[in-house]
């Protein structure tokens, strides 16, 4: 039986510059590659009048347009009946998923441009979030509720879902003192930022739109100017968490360190809490993974007597997927050096080619500095960094009295010995 991987939990994230809401971080959803305009592979099966033929990578969308939430990558090559036709789209099920399939090539991937440094000037006394963008995203918003006190956050969303939006509060709300508790730091200054949910797709890209930085890049949810904005469309409550943590995370990011982080640590961070399990009232659950697995059937096409072949194939999803194949990265000598991981500059790091991986490797470091090891060094270069010292990677070997050999070669081990249990 087949093995498929799916690392769907981590959507495409931006995390913007606070300097007019200019340059990214951008997060991959786990379901596209590359990031931006994979070309969309699907052409009519000669001979066969009731099925499409679609190539492994062919995205599935939630709406016949591109712009519309990717539901999941069809990561084999298959011949799937169509469950409706609109124009150049068709609406196809594989395995538990349901969506629709452009006819044709994609546009060209658009490159995502490098972020700009941060100001290295002290931050203001108040991090705050931009009332003009705020209240932009707000005349988006269908018929949104009270906006939500959550600890620094106050959540506006128009989310139709109770369930999704108490989760998303409880997340929130309990947030700062899981990063706080994870991680030793406390934050520099106050903060006051906003969090949007869109309910709809087509109101949070006119919002993205309206920032030059953002538009055309597809992303599922942004983090800049003191507001996280993301889409809740099509999202199960647990996905929307998780997107919301992550976006939440680059704040308070912001908010303890004053300025940039590396990009491995900006992001490592933020998908290391992302990546953890919530109990009941909403905290994390440090160490633990979300995800999940599933046997799915997939309809080849019907012979000539009608008759049509299935394969059985287990999906792994979400963090646990990343996991998973991170474990096979390894056992192949497929991944980044560390010299070389924690040296990347943002725009190598955010470079299609090789991104997917660069994050789930950076994640799981900062989870081998935390849980592998005894936690103590990564903490104290963290409060190095926070205090002024230098964060490169140098100070972080010093920190945690190893050399590159030594660092290499223990994670790599753990990796291998990993569960993603507690």
């Amino acid at each position: 039986m087949r093995v498929v991987h799916r690392t769907r939990a981590l959507l495409v994230c931006l995390a913007v510059s606070p300097a007019a809401a200019s340059g990214l971080a951008a997060q991959q959803d786990a379901t596209e590659t590359p990031l931006l305009g994979s070309a969309s592979a699907l052409s009519i099966e000669s001979g066969e009048a009731d099925a499409v033929r679609i190539e492994a990578g062919t995205k599935l969308h939630q709406q016949p347009h591109r712009h519309a939430r990717v539901v999941t990558v069809v990561d084999v090559e298959v011949a799937l009946e169509p469950l409706e036709r609109l124009g150049d789209w068709v609406r196809v099920q594989f395995g538990e998923r349901v969506g629709w399939a452009a006819l044709g090539a994609a546009p060209a991937p658009i490159e995502a441009p490098a972020p700009p440094p941060l100001p290295a000037a002290p931050a203001p006394d108040k991090l705050i979030a931009n009332e003009e963008r705020l209240a932009r995203a707000l005349s988006l918003l269908g018929e949104p509720s009270e906006p939500v006190a959550a600890g620094p956050f106050r959540l506006y969303t128009d989310l139709k879902s109770d369930r999704k939006r108490q989760l998303a509060i409880k997340a929130a709300r309990h947030l700062a003192d899981g990063y706080r508790e994870r991680y030793g730091l406390e934050p520099q200054r106050p903060a006051s930022f906003a969090v949007v949910i869109f309910e709809r797709e087509e109101s949070y890209r006119r919002f993205e739109d309206s920032s030059a930085d953002l538009s055309q890049l597809d992303a599922e949810g942004h983090a800049g100017s003191g507001i996280a904005a993301l889409v809740g469309a099509g999202r199960t409550p647990t996905e929307i968490a998780a997107l919301l943590v992550h976006e939440l995370t680059h704040l308070l990011n912001r908010q303890t360190f004053g300025g940039s982080l590396p990009p491995w640590l900006e992001e490592g961070i933020a998908n290391d809490l992302a990546y953890c399990r919530l109990d009941h009232a909403g905290r994390l659950l440090p160490r633990t993974l979300g995800g999940q697995g599933f046997i799915a059937e997939i309809p080849g096409p019907a012979d000539r007597f009608g008759v049509r072949s299935f394969s059985g194939t287990i999906h792994i999803e979400g963090p646990v997927a990343s996991l998973s194949l991170l474990k096979r990265s390894v056992a192949d000598g497929e991944t980044v050096p560390l010299p070389e991981l924690l040296d990347l500059t943002w725009r190598e790091f955010v470079d299609p080619a090789g991104r997917e991986l660069r994050y789930i490797e950076s994640t799981f470091l900062v989870r081998y500095l935390l849980d592998g090891l005894d936690g103590s060094g990564f903490r104290a270069f963290l409060a190095g960094y926070q205090a002024g010292a230098e964060g490169d990677a140098p100070t972080l070997l010093t920190a945690l009295g190893l050399d590159w050999r030594e660092l290499t070669a223990g994670f790599h081990k753990w990796v291998r010995r990993h569960t993603g249990k507690p």
